[in-house]
């Protein structure tokens, strides 16, 4: 054990223990060449020889990430092992929980993104993180975020020593506990999943303030707990923590797809108010020059049904798209937003744009059947479009998925997918859909 002062390599002069990682005690020191704070730490016996045997010194120095610290050097003295890496001043999140600090969605998004990102990074390189928790993201001053401990990751094959009980996945859980009692392992090589399953519980903690019950079988899933954020990033941080590993996501960048979509579709809705802020203050300027009577019924809205009459389908559309957004937040505001857009479709002046607003208005209020009916009938009237094909495959899947086993069938499911897969490669120059080729892959062995 290194001692205060002690000069390791001529190059890294210890400056004092400062805490203790999944893998070995750390300790501040200065790298006299570099003449800045690098951190050393000590690896306990038992990761010496998997760390050797793997070769992962020479990929760990390999490394290059923003949100990675920066590994210089690799060291063996006696029968001592040691690594030396960037020293991250700041704090770790779990400093921040027990503060209580509360952190706003745009800091969570951010945070979430920049893991997904690095985490992306380690997965391309082989490595497997397999200790994502509090106490190892560091916040750096800028409030980005850097993620340690790194340098114990597996790719999923050989031994666990431990696991952070309350973040670990529960095939992480499983396999801890076969080596534990020398039980058979059922599950298999960890995959990039236990990753995404340990930032979800991570966030799950983030966001409740309280670690996920240690047992995974005792877990809830976020929704139960109504934190104050937004339902879109509830339901993605419960998807990263769904305990079945086909449910789960299955990639870092299928996630970070769907945080994207959000976005865009968030920077879409700000465009809509904008454009309708403008149109409604036209509409007002020519009412009032032209007396009354054009547009009289424009803005006449019953409360009741919020229907809104016939020839004002423009402000039909505006006001149903005002509501299906808040309905994606609360769903207390489905039934408004499907209101708005069953007016619109009887009216006859709905688009191809208002009949999918309006299926995505009926599977928030949980009329999953009026959604699929609406997209049965779409599917004539709109052939070149992939996505009504996609959705209602989607729709059946889900249907089914939530059957028991033994009474699944997944044939309309798979038909619908066959179709809007030779829809797109008929009508779509892309390279692809990535939601599309994952639904087929999840039928492809669901129907096995």
């Amino acid at each position: 054990m290194p001692y205060q002062g002690e000069v390791l390599a001529g190059t890294y002069e210890i400056e004092g223990e400062i805490g203790h990682g999944g893998a070995g005690i750390i300790y501040r020191a200065w790298h006299r060449n570099l003449e800045k704070y690098v951190v050393v730490k000590k690896i306990k016996d038992h990761f010496v020889g998997v760390l050797n045997a793997r070769g992962e010194a020479d990929i760990l120095k390999s490394l290059h990430h923003t949100y990675l610290p920066q590994v210089y050097d690799f060291l063996q003295i006696g029968t001592d092992v040691y690594t030396v890496m960037d020293y991250i001043s700041g704090y770790d999140l779990k400093y921040y929980l027990e503060q209580g600090w509360h952190f706003d969605e745009d800091m969570l998004r951010k945070w979430l993104s920049q893991l997904l990102d690095v985490l992306g990074y380690l997965h391309g390189h082989g490595i497997l993180h397999m200790d994502i928790k509090p106490a190892n993201i560091m916040v750096t001053g800028d409030w980005d975020i850097c993620l340690i401990d790194f340098n114990i990751s597996l790719d999923g094959e050989g031994g666990l020593n431990g696991i952070s009980e309350a973040y670990a996945s529960p095939e992480q859980h499983r396999k801890w506990l076969a080596e534990l009692y020398s039980l058979p392992d059922r599950d298999g090589p960890l995959d990039e999943g236990t990753d995404i399953y340990s930032l979800g519980a991570t966030f799950f903690h983030l966001m409740t303030g309280m670690p996920p019950a240690r047992n995974p079988e005792e877990r809830l899933p976020l929704s139960m707990y109504e934190p104050p954020y937004s339902a879109e990033l509830v339901r993605m941080i419960d998807r990263m923590m769904e305990s079945g590993r086909r449910r789960r996501y299955h990639s870092t960048e299928q996630v970070l797809r769907e945080i994207r979509r959000a976005q865009r579709t968030k920077a879409e809705k700000w465009t809509l108010r904008i454009v309708f802020g403008v149109m409604l203050a036209a509409v007002i300027a020519a009412v009032t020059a032209a007396g009354i009577a054009l547009y009289r019924n424009a803005s006449s809205v019953r409360e009741d049904n919020a229907e809104i009459a016939m020839e004002d389908a423009v402000v039909t559309r505006q006001l149903g798209a005002y509501a299906l957004e808040a309905a994606s937040e609360d769903s207390t505001r489905a039934p408004e937003a499907v209101a708005y857009y069953e007016a619109l479709l009887e009216s006859g002046y709905a688009t191809y744009e208002d009949r999918m607003s309006l299926v995505a208005a009926y599977s928030l209020n949980g009329q999953e059947t009026e959604a699929m009916e609406l997209l049965s009938d779409m599917c004539s009237e709109y052939p070149q479009e992939y996505q009504v094909s996609l959705k209602l495959a989607v729709l059946k899947y889900n249907a089914q998925m939530e059957k028991a086993a033994e009474d699944r069938d997944f044939t309309e499911a798979k038909q619908y997918a066959d179709e809007a897969l030779e829809r797109y490669e008929q009508y779509v120059a892309g390279d692809g859909d990535g939601q599309l080729t994952e639904l087929l892959g999840l039928l492809e062995q669901a129907m096995e």
